[in-house]
C-alpha cells in the first residue's frame, strides 16, 4: 500500500485539519480498532534502534482497546519507515518542534480516553503499561517513578532530576516521588484542560504542576529504570534550564502563595517593625520607609490572592479551604465596612493631630500610612470581587 493510499485511508478515520501544516499522518499496516479505551502514545526522535524493541515488547501486551500512536519528531534516521512495520498510527513532524510539541500533537490525535506515554528508548518497562492501565479506572494520574536503576542516569542529570523533582513536590505538592518520569498515564479529558505550553522536556514538570494544582487522584508503581538504546537527546545543561525555567514561570499561578503572599508579607511586617522603631524614635527617613515597606507589601499580598482567584477560575486549580472559607462567607463586604472604618479612624485622628493635640505629632506616619492602606483595602476588594461570580459558574458552592 503506497503512502498516499495510507493517507487517504486515515481521512476517514481522523480529519487532518487537526495537524499542523509540517506534520503528514500515515497508518500502520494494520487495521484501527473503532474505538479504543487507552491510546499509547510514543514520542521519537531518531530512535532507529530503540523503536523497534519497544514495539515488539507492547505488542505482545496489549489488546483491541490499545491503539499505539507513533509521533517521530523530525527524525533524519529510519525511525518512520520502522514504525511503518507495525500495527500502528504515525504522525510525522517534518521538522524537530521538541518532545513536548510531538507529545501535544500526540494527545490531540488521541482516541482513546486513557493515554499513556512511553519513551522509545527502551528505558522503561513496556510490561508496567498494562499496571497503568488498570489503575487509571481509579485514578486520574498514574506515574512509573524511577525508583532503582539510576546508575543508568548520568551523573550530572541525577543531580538535577534530584533538584527539580523535589522542587515540584515540595513546591507544587505533587504526591508522587518521580513528576519527571517519562512513562505515565492520564486521562485524555485532564491532558487536555491542562492546555500545555512546554515544546521541550519541560512537559513532564508542566503536566505535574498542573496535575496537582488540579488535585488530581495520583498513583505511583515503583519501576526499575534500564539503560538506553542509542543516543541520549537531553542535553543536562540545556534542556536542565529549560526544565528549571518551567518550574519558575508557574510560580506565579500555581504557588502564589510562595512567589507573592509570604514576601508581601514580609515586606509588610519588616515595615510595621520599622514603624514601630519610628514611634519610639522618630526619624522622617525611617517613617518614610515604613511606610513605603508596609504599602508595598500589601500589594504584593493583594496580586498573590489575585493570583490565586484567577488560577480558580481559569486555570482549573482546586481551591485551598482557607480560599473557600473566604469566598463562601463573603468577606468582600466584611473587607469593605472595615476599609471604611479603618480610613475615617485614620482621618479623625490625623485631624487632631492638625488641630495640635499634644503628644499626637508621632503618631502622623502611623496614621498617614494606615489611612492609605484603608484606601488600598477599598480597592483591592473591590477589584477581588469580580471573581466570585466566575467562581460561582465553575459550580463552586457559595453561600
Amino acid at each position: 500500500m503506497g503512502l498516499k493510499n495510507r493517507q487517504e485511508e486515515v481521512k476517514k478515520l481522523l480529519p487532518l485539519e487537526k495537524l499542523r501544516r509540517e506534520e503528514v499522518e500515515e497508518r500502520g499496516t494494520a487495521s484501527i480498532s473503532a474505538q479504543p479505551a487507552h491510546t499509547i502514545i510514543i514520542p521519537a526522535y531518531n530512535e532507529e534502534q530503540g523503536l523497534p524493541v519497544v514495539l515488539e515488547k507492547i505488542l505482545k501486551l496489549i489488546d483491541d482497546s490499545f491503539e499505539i500512536l507513533i509521533v517521530d519528531d523530525g527524525s533524519t534516521d529510519n525511525t518512520a519507515a520502522v514504525a511503518r512495520r507495525y500495527p500502528c498510527r504515525l504522525i510525522r513532524h517534518k521538522i524537530n518542534r521538541g518532545k513536548g510539541a510531538a507529545m501535544k500533537t500526540g494527545i490531540q490525535n488521541a482516541r482513546g480516553e486513557n493515554i499513556i506515554f512511553i519513551d522509545a528508548d527502551d528505558t522503561y518497562p513496556a510490561e508496567t503499561i498494562l499496571e497503568i492501565a488498570a489503575a487509571l479506572e481509579d485514578y486520574d494520574y498514574v506515574v512509573a517513578s524511577r525508583s532503582k536503576g539510576k546508575q543508568n542516569i548520568p551523573a550530572f542529570n541525577r543531580i538535577g532530576n534530584a533538584i527539580f523533582r523535589n522542587s515540584i513536590r515540595y513546591i507544587y505538592g505533587f504526591k508522587a516521588y518521580d513528576p519527571l518520569t517519562g512513562l505515565y498515564g492520564l486521562k485524555k479529558t485532564h491532558l487536555e484542560k491542562m492546555d500545555l505550553h512546554s515544546r521541550g522536556f519541560g512537559i513532564e514538570s508542566e503536566i505535574a504542576i498542573k496535575a496537582a494544582a488540579m488535585g488530581l487522584k495520583i498513583k505511583d508503581i515503583p519501576i526499575v529504570y534500564r539503560e538506553r538504546i542509542g543516543k541520549a537527546k537531553l542535553n543536562g545543561l540545556r534542556d536542565g534550564y529549560r526544565i528549571g525555567c518551567t518550574i519558575l514561570k508557574h510560580l506565579p499561578l500555581y504557588n502564589p502563595t510562595l512567589a507573592f503572599i509570604l514576601p508581601g508579607l514580609l515586606l509588610f511586617l519588616a515595615g510595621l517593625t520599622a514603624m514601630i522603631g519610628f514611634v519610639k524614635e522618630p526619624q522622617q527617613v525611617r517613617g518614610i520607609a515604613a511606610s513605603l515597606l508596609m504599602l508595598a507589601g500589601f500589594q504584593v499580598v493583594t496580586l498573590g490572592v489575585a493570583s490565586k482567584l484567577y488560577g480558580l477560575v481559569h486555570k482549573n486549580r482546586k481551591p485551598s479551604p482557607l480560599m473557600m472559607f473566604f469566598l463562601r462567607s463573603r468577606v468582600d463586604r466584611k473587607l469593605i465596612l472595615f476599609s471604611f472604618a479603618i480610613i475615617l479612624l485614620s482621618a479623625a485622628s490625623l485631624l487632631m493631630v492638625a488641630k495640635g493635640q499634644p503628644g499626637m505629632e508621632v503618631y502622623s506616619f502611623p496614621l498617614l500610612t494606615g489611612g492609605l492602606l484603608g484606601v488600598l483595602l477599598f480597592f483591592a476588594t473591590i477589584f477581588l470581587s469580580i471573581f466570585v461570580p466566575d467562581v460561582s459558574s465553575r459550580s463552586i458552592k457559595l453561600s
